[in-house]
C-alpha cells in the first residue's frame, strides 16, 4: 500500500502570509488553564522522547488560536508553536472526510480560531493529534537513507536495522530518509506518522481530500512510503 507524505502549503497565494511556515499562533495566556497548555508544550517539544510510548495530553481544548494579519483560512491550517504529534488544525470539512475512514490513532480537540483583530471565526475547527509508529514498525532494509542534499549531492547509506541506524546518526545527525518501508502488521490507519517521516496518508484519503478540494495541504514529493 502506497502512502503519501504531506506538508502544509507555503505559497503566500495559498495561505496569505509570507513566512512560509504557519498561518496562526496559539495564545495560551487566553486559555482558561494556561498552565495546562504550558505543561503540554514542554512534554511535546523540549522533553519529547521518541522512544517512549505516546504521552497522554492534558485535558484541554485549544481555546484561543489567532490568525496572522494577512493569513487566509484554509481547510488545513499550520500553526505555531509546533507540538509534536499535533499535526494541523482542520476545518469541519477536512475532519469529516478524515473521520469517514479508518483512523483509530487520531484524536481531535476543539479549537477556537480568531482573526487578527480578535473576532472569532464562526466555523468549527479541530486540532489533530496522531500517535507515532515505533521503530519496530520500520523495515530498515527496504528504506532508503542518505547524507547530504539534492543541492550538494546525496551519499546513500545502506542501513539494515535499528542498531545501524543509531550508529549512522551518531556519526552524522544529518541523515535523511528518501523512502520509508513500513511493516504491514503495524499499520492500522489511513493516517500515520513514523519515526522516519510523516505525516503520511493513504492514497484513498488523499484522493478524498483532493476530490472535495480540501485546501492548505500538498504532497511532499521528495519522500515516499510503502507498506510492505
Amino acid at each position: 500500500m502506497q502512502y503519501l507524505r504531506l506538508m502544509t502549503q507555503s505559497d503566500p497565494k495559498g495561505i496569505g502570509v509570507k513566512n512560509g511556515i504557519y498561518q496562526c499562533e496559539i495564545i495560551p495566556d487566553l486559555f482558561s488553564n494556561p498552565e495546562g497548555f504550558k505543561n503540554l508544550l514542554s512534554e511535546f517539544t523540549i522533553k519529547y522522547d521518541f522512544d517512549k510510548n505516546q504521552i497522554e495530553p492534558a485535558d484541554l481544548d485549544f481555546e484561543y488560536v489567532k490568525l496572522l494579519k494577512k493569513a487566509k483560512i484554509t481547510d488545513i491550517i499550520s500553526y505555531s508553536p509546533s507540538l509534536r504529534e499535533f499535526q494541523f488544525i482542520l476545518s469541519s470539512k477536512a475532519k469529516g472526510l478524515l473521520e469517514g475512514l479508518n483512523i483509530p490513532n487520531c484524536r481531535f480537540y476543539t479549537t477556537k480560531l480568531y482573526d487578527y483583530n480578535g473576532n472569532q471565526v464562526h466555523d468549527n475547527f479541530y486540532m489533530l493529534q496522531t500517535s507515532y509508529l515505533g521503530y519496530e514498525a520500520i523495515n530498515f532494509e527496504k528504506s532508503i537513507f542518505y547524507f547530504g542534499s539534492e543541492i550538494s549531492g546525496k551519499r546513500y547509506q545502506k542501513i539494515n536495522n535499528y542498531e545501524e541506524f543509531r550508529k549512522a546518526l551518531d556519526l552524522n545527525p544529518i541523515l535523511t530518509t528518501e523512502h520509508v518501508g513500513i511493516k504491514k502488521e503495524f499499520v492500522n490507519s489511513e493516517f500515520i506518522n513514523t519515526r522516519l517521516g510523516g505525516p503520511l496518508v493513504s492514497e484513498r484519503l488523499w484522493d478524498r481530500w483532493s476530490n472535495f478540494e480540501v485546501t492548505g495541504i500538498k504532497v511532499f514529493g521528495r519522500q515516499t512510503a510503502l507498506v510492505e
